[in-house]
């Protein structure tokens, strides 16, 4: 008889457990007075079996950060929230094994969804002005985050197939293999008229006609490439249809060249013959000798005139930063190509969105003084020299001033890379491609 009446007692115990009957919790509120101050509050499980464990909702906070949660006989299970200054996100937990997460990390939005061996199934990032990335095994999907279109994939970290841009001037399409580009790229106006065409060869080297229009149709350059080199003729003309220039190319050497202003007079002092001559920018005098320049511009296969164009804008671009340091742009040197004419609606430069103090701004409201620093009173300027990818991402190349130390470096580059996925890309002939450049980081005591 008392072996019937415990065996229904266990029976009854189980059976309470089953339909949610609560077990006997004892409420825990832990607090440290310290710098940060920390406080826990919790349940636990007062007797049985599962004595001591957590049951029950969880609360955490630690100066401006919270952690919510809920747990099950000592496990997770639920979502949990993480919430502090900059980072808010969420992961749902199912007996204490995460299946999925949620939320803003870096400023990156972020979706997680893990399969049962906590292996990732789907991992996807974005920001909400720019590219979203969806990473299912080894294929990333690269979307447009406000129109949600595909814009191509990657395929164990290399570019495959077709690839759509929409740009703030038009659309283009590219190609690629193995992450190499490949067959022809045009890119149009948002009028439909093409902006401008290009063919690579397998190994992802510019081979054969490279050709920009105005959109008015006309053309405006005319070049030829034989294996990533220039080589044949290379021609420019102005809106109104007046040669600009005309040059003939080596295999990357300049043989020939010939200029014109727009009343169609030629210009004396830029001339090449048999690869000896002279160009001229800025009152500036380059030399050409067996087909190269002597400038600063260490770039064997661009025409004469992107010495030009960049020396003007190199000027500009300083003499704007004099008064408000903030970016000195470059396009990345290895594509130079869209600075061939006069015409500025072929290049476009890199832009963080929001108005010019948008930049400087998000530096200020994210730059975490590091401690080191804070503690021997260093002080000064970091200047980065970064890059803008054609996806947005920036990262960093170098630093450029001599080294302070106590950690100002490595803030500054955080900082920068954080920046990442924030940009529009820079355009070059309706192409998205990247650009450098220098921004002064200022860490300053009060």
């Amino acid at each position: 008889m008392k072996t019937r009446y415990l065996i229904s007692l266990i029976l009854v115990s189980f059976a309470s457990l089953a339909l949610g009957q609560k077990p006997k919790l004892k409420k825990i509120a832990k607090t440290i007075d310290s710098f940060p101050h920390i406080s826990e509050v919790y349940s636990v499980i007062k007797k049985g079996e599962h004595i001591g464990l957590k049951h029950g909702s969880y609360k955490s906070s630690q100066e401006g950060s919270e952690i919510n949660g809920t747990y099950y006989f000592g496990q997770k299970d639920g979502e949990w929230k993480y919430n502090n200054n900059k980072d808010r996100y969420s992961e749902f937990y199912t007996a204490g094994k995460i299946d999925s997460s949620l939320g803003v990390i870096d400023y990156k939005h972020y979706r997680l969804i893990l399969d049962q061996k906590n292996d990732t199934l789907l991992f996807e990032t974005w920001r909400e002005n720019g590219f979203s990335f969806v990473k299912t095994g080894d294929t990333t999907q690269v979307r447009n985050y406000l129109s949600k279109e595909t814009i191509g994939i990657i395929i164990n970290g290399r570019r495959e197939g077709q690839w759509n841009w929409k740009t703030q001037i038009g659309t283009a399409t590219t190609f690629y293999k193995d992450g190499k580009s490949t067959g022809s790229h045009t890119s149009y106006y948002n009028s439909g008229v093409k902006l401008c065409e290009k063919t690579y060869n397998e190994q992802g080297n510019l081979d054969g006609l490279y050709v920009l229009f105005y959109e008015n149709g006309d053309t405006g350059v005319i070049h030829n490439y034989k294996n990533g080199k220039q080589h044949g003729l290379a021609r420019s003309w102005f809106p109104n249809r007046g040669l600009y220039y005309m040059g003939n190319y080596s295999y990357g050497r300049l043989m020939s060249y010939t200029e014109f202003d727009k009343k169609g007079q030629l210009n004396v002092n830029s001339h090449v013959r048999k690869g000896i001559g002279m160009l001229t920018s800025n009152k500036r005098k380059y030399e050409v000798k067996n087909g190269f320049s002597n400038t600063r511009i260490n770039q064997t296969n661009i025409s004469p005139n992107v010495i030009m164009r960049l020396e003007r804008m190199y000027a500009a671009n300083k003499e704007e930063t004099k008064n408000n340091p903030i970016c000195i742009g470059k396009p990345y040197s290895k594509v130079i190509l869209g600075y061939q004419t006069l015409d500025t609606t072929w290049s476009h430069k890199a832009f963080y969105p929001g108005t010019e103090y948008a930049l400087p701004i998000f530096f200020a409201e994210n730059i975490a003084y590091p401690v080191q620093a804070l503690t021997n009173n260093i002080q000064g300027k970091v200047e980065v020299d970064f890059r803008v990818n054609d996806l947005g991402e920036a990262s960093v190349i170098l630093i450029c001033n001599e080294k302070l130390g106590y950690g100002l470096e490595e803030e500054a580059m955080r900082i920068v890379q954080l920046s990442s996925l924030n940009w529009a890309p820079a355009l070059l002939d309706g192409f998205p491609t990247s650009y450098d450049f220098i921004t002064p980081i200022l860490f300053q005591l009060f």
